[in-house]
């Protein structure tokens, strides 16, 4: 055998070496283990709440999360209709910010028909969930859900709603409204 002939199956075995050696030692990458999803009639029953709506805003500080311990994603939406479990115009769900941790990959302006779990005031979607942008949900699965419980002008006081969904802009926005009115009536005692 040539020094040649050596040299180039050395290389070979030092390629596969390395090949296998990175592929016996690189940590496994677990995917999301969903189960089969539900029917719908089946997942309208073992979720807490059932909603369409359209996703108004999107905060990656949410609450931390239980399984990866880092902040899950606040999705707020304005309802268009809901069969279980809503009684307002916009709510808030969590989701965890990574599709491997089963976090639900939403965006802000599009229209979902939500699946959620967990407590009423802490609800949760997963990408288990038979959670789907509207444009995908076939008419069985509008058949199954029938009639919804609850459409927004339901809703009595829809800004009380809003001024506890989110306080930081409400605060600003009464603050704002106060100031108008305090200079309002100073000008108007000043002059007199």
């Amino acid at each position: 055998m040539s020094t040649q002939e050596i040299n180039k199956r050395s290389v070979v075995a030092f390629v596969i070496f390395i090949v296998v050696t990175a592929l016996i030692y690189t940590p496994s990458v677990f995917a999301c283990p969903c189960p089969e999803k539900p029917d719908p009639l089946t997942a309208l029953k073992q979720s807490v709440a059932v909603f369409s709506g359209s996703v108004i805003n999107i905060d990656e500080d949410g609450d931390l999360s239980p399984i990866t311990g880092t902040h899950m994603r606040k999705v707020h939406f304005r309802v268009d209709r809901a069969w279980k479990g809503i009684e307002r115009i916009v709510i808030r769900v969590n989701t965890e910010k990574d599709s491997v941790a089963c976090g639900y990959a939403f965006s802000t302006g599009n229209t979902y028909l939500v699946y959620a779990y967990g407590e009423k005031d802490n609800l949760q979607v997963s990408l288990c969930s038979r959670t789907q942008k509207l444009g995908d949900v076939r008419s069985e699965e509008w058949e199954a859900l029938g009639k919804p419980a609850f459409l927004p002008e339901d809703e009595d006081f829809p800004l009380f709603n809003l001024i506890s969904d989110f306080p930081k802009s409400s605060f600003f926005v009464f603050a704002s409204v106060v100031g108008l009115v305090t200079l309002y009536i100073l000008r108007k005692f000043k002059g007199l």
